[in-house]
């Protein structure tokens, strides 16, 4: 089945250190002016931006002789790049997307009634009948007699509005600033009803203890506030350092989640864990930090949406659910240190790959002009069934009545466009589909202007939409036909692909939990950019004869493609497992060679358009229209919507009667956009150089690294004396 090309991999040189990437990648400074864009063997893109694998070389060595054993075959078809032979195609220390800005939680209405319950017991035994006869019965407050000119009723009073403010320690700090004399904060004069009293009578009359007295006096003279004042204060540099360091970790680990508006960190994170790494950080940059519980209060006030995943609800990284059971087992300190430090290299891996993604992305951003990247991927079917309802369901209207729906979805971070497309699952969800999609959005997006000479895309780790010969060598069809000058095609580890566009089907599903959707029209004006997803065309079977038998394209985590240097008719493709490794080139390309020139054979012409299959895709527009569609009925909001669900079933049932009319369907929205596609232009060359050639040469001057040198003879020659010296001798 299987040619004589295998993609196999080979042993990697070790990875660098993340300090040595942040020095690297901080460091380096724009490409030189006389680089054109035209020198496309100029890779731009860093091999290994903020790529922090803490592997040893040791055990990276140890992991490389295992893998060669592994790929003993692999030499004949593969050539090994290192990143210093390939230059980046971008070198803009780019980071604004590395940090998940803080949300704020509201303050909640004071809705607790505990508080005025108390308040409310409190007065009520201040002021009851008892309480007022013992202070009548105290002994004199002091020589004046302070407290017995004052009635029954008069103490009531007094006593009431002590115990009913909200605070009554803020109550007393407040008397105590009007009562002082001169600014010691040790005289005061205590008034009731503009009388002078003494401090005895004041609390008497007022039923303030002993002890309440003067531990406000205390805080009072200490310049205290009650923390009602303090709502409103500045944050600490503390405070803000941490919540700066918390926000890159939750860019780094945390996953967003594509059901809600939520990032999770990691299965089994403990928050106590995070603070430490967070004290260590600390400690090595020698800077103060703040304890554990207001780590806590921090993360509670600004990143009430970050979460740690207490079960998953999505597929999970293999390696982190099998290091978390073993962490879990297992009480030996030493055993669960070395597990920990396992976690946190394959940790250190899958943030590197993350990582690499936000630098593409935030390059496209920047420089759309230069730059296209794209991320594609699929909503989850479960929450797109038509027609959707909210709230209770009825038994007698279970999924298996409803009609299922998919959406895919297109983000395009330079042109901040997000399109959708949704279809009946009229066609296999399969290579095809992905290209097809790609070729509706590069032709959406050439309307009008010029396509960027990078493109950038990030995919799903599925084999059969993304990750196969097939989607390969489409890519290296573009470059071949000079749309783009490199492309690169990118997949985050497998558990770990949860992304912006998730993110993008979150909102739309939170919609969904809120806004029915009774027909395919109120779903697609739910969908940002969404149409309705037909006329495909069938490029797989169109690129199958032309594709060359390899095998093993699905262990890759990242492809390139541009112009060969040695023959402009063919394409290299380059790979390798992750950041921090070797580019690897497969000799043979894409596409089979003719025998008698040896050029690469591609497809010519258009291939077919793929023709609509319901009954492959278990449709039965028939058994909707007789059975399911009175289900529905009383559950739709009017007749008309019945009557739009009517039609379209007819239609379904109508392409599917013949040949014929299944023909017609089929061909909605066809349109062969691969021709119509730019080409990326050629730099003309200006005679007169942007950069003139004094200047240049002080900017060469500054790059040169100067050398030192001895002038004469060795220093252990003897020192010869000249023909003056000789005669002042001699004289």
């Amino acid at each position: 089945m299987y040619g004589s090309s295998p993609l196999q991999q080979e042993p990697c040189s070790p990875a660098l250190s993340p300090i040595h990437h942040l020095a690297s990648s901080s460091g380096r400074l724009e490409s030189d002016t006389s680089k054109s864009l035209n020198d496309v063997f100029a890779f731009n893109e860093p091999d290994t931006p903020y790529s922090p694998v803490i592997l040893s070389p040791r055990n990276q060595h140890q992991e490389d002789d295992d893998a060669s054993s592994k790929s003993s075959t692999a030499s004949e078809a593969t050539q090994n790049f290192s990143d210093s032979d390939m230059e980046s195609t971008y070198s803009d220390n780019l980071d604004s997307s590395y940090f998940t800005e803080p949300q704020v939680r509201p303050k909640p209405l004071n809705t607790n009634t505990k508080g005025e319950e108390k308040r409310s017991k409190l007065l009520s035994r201040a002021i009851h009948s008892s309480a007022l006869r013992k202070v009548a019965a105290l002994e004199p407050c002091c020589k004046k007699k302070c407290s017995d000119g004052y009635s029954r009723s008069t103490i009531k009073d007094k006593r009431t509005d002590y115990f009913s403010a909200p605070s009554r320690n803020e109550w007393i700090k407040q008397k105590l600033g009007s009562f002082q004399v001169g600014s010691d904060k040790r005289a005061f004069q205590f008034k009731v009803n503009g009388s002078e009293v003494c401090r005895e009578a004041w609390c008497r009359i007022y039923g303030i203890n002993k002890n309440t007295y003067y531990r406000e006096l205390n805080n009072f003279r200490m310049g205290l506030e009650w923390a009602g004042l303090r709502q409103g204060r500045s944050l600490s540099s503390k405070c803000i350092s941490i919540s700066v360091w918390f926000g890159h970790y939750v860019a780094i680990h945390g996953d967003k989640m594509p059901h809600k508006e939520e990032i999770w960190l990691p299965y089994n994170t403990r928050k106590v864990d995070i603070f430490n790494k967070y004290a260590e950080d600390c400690e090595d940059r020698s800077e103060p930090y703040c304890c554990l519980q207001s780590f806590l209060n921090m993360w509670k006030t600004f990143y009430p949406h970050v979460a740690i995943k207490k079960c998953s609800l999505f597929t999970k990284c293999t390696i982190c659910v099998r290091l978390g059971r073993d962490l879990a087992k297992t009480r030996d300190p030493v055993k669960r240190r070395k597990i920990k430090l396992k976690r946190q290299e394959h940790d250190a891996r899958q943030m590197a790959e993350r990582l690499a993604y936000y630098q593409r992305r935030e390059a496209a951003r920047q420089e759309p002009d230069k730059y296209l990247s794209l991320i594609i991927d699929g909503m989850d079917q479960a929450k797109t069934y038509l027609p959707h309802f909210v709230g209770d369901k009825s038994k007698d209207l279970t999924t298996a009545d409803l009609m299922k729906v998919h959406v895919s979805g297109i983000i395009s971070h330079g042109h901040g466009l997000r399109a959708t497309y949704v279809d009946f699952f009229e066609y296999s969800h399969d290579s095809n589909l992905t290209l097809n999609l790609l070729l509706k959005l590069l032709a959406k997006l050439s309307t009008g202007s010029q396509l960027p000479p990078i493109l950038f895309i990030q995919a799903d780790n599925c084999y059969r939409e993304n990750k196969n010969k097939f989607m390969l060598a489409f890519l290296d069809l573009l470059v071949h036909k000079r749309i783009f000058r490199e492309i690169q095609l990118s997949f985050l580890m497998v558990g770990h692909t949860h992304e912006d566009i998730d993110q993008m089907f979150s909102r739309v599903a939170d919609k969904l939990r809120h806004q029915e959707a009774h027909t395919p029209e109120q779903l697609i004006n739910m969908m940002p950019e969404c149409s309705r997803l037909r006329g495909l065309y069938n490029i797989r079977d169109w690129l199958k004869p032309s594709v060359s038998m390899i095998k093993g394209q699905s262990q890759p985590g990242q492809f390139r493609f541009r112009l060969s240097k040695d023959d402009p008719d063919s394409v290299d493709m380059f790979y390798r497992k992750g950041q921090g490794q070797d580019w690897k080139k497969l000799k043979t390309g894409m596409f089979k060679r003719s025998k008698e020139s040896g050029k690469p054979i591609r497809p010519k012409g258009i291939p077919k358009i793929i023709p609509v299959s319901f009954d492959n895709r278990n449709i039965n527009a028939q058994k909707l229209i007789n059975e399911q569609l009175p289900k529905w009925a009383p559950y739709l909001g009017c007749d008309q919507e019945h009557y739009m669900w009517e039609q379209h079933l007819k239609q379904m049932v109508k392409a599917g009667s013949s040949a014929i009319e299944m023909a017609k369907y089929s061909k909605v929205g066809t349109m062969w956009a691969l021709p119509k596609l730019p080409k990326y232009p050629e730099e003309s060359v200006d005679e007169e150089p942007a950069v003139p050639d004094d200047l240049r040469r002080l900017l060469e001057k500054e790059q040169e690294n100067p050398e030192i040198t001895v002038s004469g003879a060795s220093a252990a020659a003897p020192r010869t004396t000249t023909r003056r010296a000789r005669r002042r001798l001699v004289d």
